[in-house]
């Protein structure tokens, strides 16, 4: 009998070499051989978020030469094939040996992998820096400047403007939640959009008096600037299933709200906002409610803080080491510091607002109180840019703040790349189980959620 192996067919295994043909790369480390504005007319800036991206786009080019800069992420293409380079820790270079004279021919290592690409899906997940976070899912091209804010069952309430582009026609209030025990965000709801008007920077409000959540939001002409602004408001009864139709509230020109709206300790309500009028430098105003539920007939006395000038979008919180005082963090138009001040008299009257040692690059903060006694802010952690994303923590009235730490840092596969990275507008709050939750514009993309404790801003 003949063995069943005798059957089994004889297979040639045959091993070819490799052949590295034009199209091989080699990377060179620590190197920059584009410069950005070196060569006119010879380099061509392109999105990329990662060395792998950059080397594929310079293939799609038909280039010789790439160089990433890994801090930036900024890809540049030259296309003359000249190998001119200079030492850069920051970049990394690519050049094809066949098409480039004194291009390095060693083999091309393997590119290290970019940031994975988000998934705007709503769904709240593991981080690799110790948080949970998502992405919202964007009803819009542009999306900016949220709001959070805690319901009674635990629900998160969430608001942003989404649109075409900031200021532009139709410019959108949207609303999102977070059902309490959810790992599911909801898709955003258009809740307030008018014909040849741009919503913008809503506040929601939570009021423990009536059940009421409150909206409110920016209302201009398209692309006319903050000038011409009021503000408008809505609310639900239901905790954001239905609203009511957006009406003025606040209608004096170039009324603008942006931070969250407070209690005094009679009950009646602080809304900090701020006015952008001609006529005038920008300014910070507090509105005090004459009763202690909000309503269209509601009585409310607008009070200028003094020296507010270049002051905008006030942050007041109450003082959790001094009940009896108040503090306010602004945002400085001029780029250089936010500021503090302080007022003894429930928001009527305020100190002259003085400089902190926290750097503010003309972009919004927000702060709050936390259950240690502490204050958290949230901030950009400089005077240009908007990346990186930080928060700070105070255990002294904000007088000095102790321990800082990034929230996000230059780590977006975003397709504005190349514009920079944006992390900014931040909203921050802190629930019951000792869990902060913030939001932030994440490149105009779409709004991102982190949720942390506040050991974790510690380590």
């Amino acid at each position: 009998m003949i063995g069943i192996a005798e059957y089994l067919p004889v297979v040639f295994c045959v091993i070819l070499p490799v052949i590295r043909g034009s199209n091989s790369w080699t990377l060179v480390q620590h190197t920059d051989c584009v410069g950005s504005g070196t060569v006119p007319g010879k380099w061509h800036p392109a999105d990329a978020s990662s060395v792998a991206k950059c080397q594929e786009k310079a293939s799609d080019s038909n280039v010789s030469i790439f160089s990433f800069n890994a801090e930036s992420k900024h890809c540049y293409l030259r296309e003359d094939g000249v190998w001119d380079t200079q030492e850069n820790p920051r970049t990394m270079c690519g050049c094809l040996p066949a098409r480039v004279n004194g291009c390095p021919s060693s083999p091309s290592p393997s590119p290290p992998p970019g940031p994975p690409e988000p998934k705007y899906d709503g769904v709240v997940r593991a981080s690799t820096d110790g948080t949970m976070e998502a992405y919202m899912i964007p009803p819009n091209k542009s999306n900016h400047a949220s709001t959070i804010e805690v319901l009674p069952d635990g629900t998160l309430a969430a608001a942003w403007f989404s649109g075409e582009e900031e200021e532009a026609n139709r410019c959108a209030i949207v609303f999102a939640s977070l059902p309490a025990g959810s790992a599911q965000w909801t898709q955003a709801a258009t809740l307030s959009v008018r014909d040849g008007y741009s919503n913008q920077n809503p506040v929601l409000f939570f009021d423990n008096s009536t059940g009421l959540l409150h909206l409110f939001h920016s209302q201009a002409p398209a692309k006319s600037g903050e000038s011409e602004s009021q503000i408008w408001h809505l609310q639900s009864a239901d905790s954001g299933k239905t609203w009511t139709t957006p009406a003025p509230f606040f209608t004096a020109p170039g009324s603008f709200p942006r931070n969250r709206i407070i209690r005094r300790m009679d009950n009646t309500i602080l809304f900090p906002y701020y006015n952008q009028a001609v006529g005038h430098p920008n300014w910070s105003v507090m509105g005090v409610s004459a009763t202690a539920s909000i309503a269209a007939n509601t009585s409310w006395t607008a009070k200028v803080v003094p020296d507010s000038g270049s002051l905008v979008q006030p942050s007041v919180i109450r003082n959790p080491k001094n009940e009896s005082q108040l503090v306010c963090f602004f945002r400085d138009r001029r780029a250089e510091h936010i500021y503090r001040a302080t007022s003894a008299d429930e928001g009527i009257q305020w100190s002259t607002p003085v400089a902190t040692t926290l750097p503010n690059n003309n972009a919004g903060i927000e702060s709050n109180t936390l259950l240690s006694g502490n204050i958290i802010i949230a901030f950009n952690p400089q005077t240009t840019s908007r990346d990186p994303l930080a928060v700070a923590l105070s255990s002294d009235g904000g007088e000095t703040w102790t321990t800082q730490r990034d929230v996000q840092h230059g780590t977006s596969a975003s397709v504005q790349v190349a514009k920079g990275n944006e992390f900014s507008y931040p909203t921050i709050l802190q629930t019951r189980d000792g869990v902060i939750h913030m939001m932030y514009t994440y490149n105009r993309d779409t709004i991102k959620y982190k949720a942390f404790n506040e050991s974790w801003v510690s380590k």
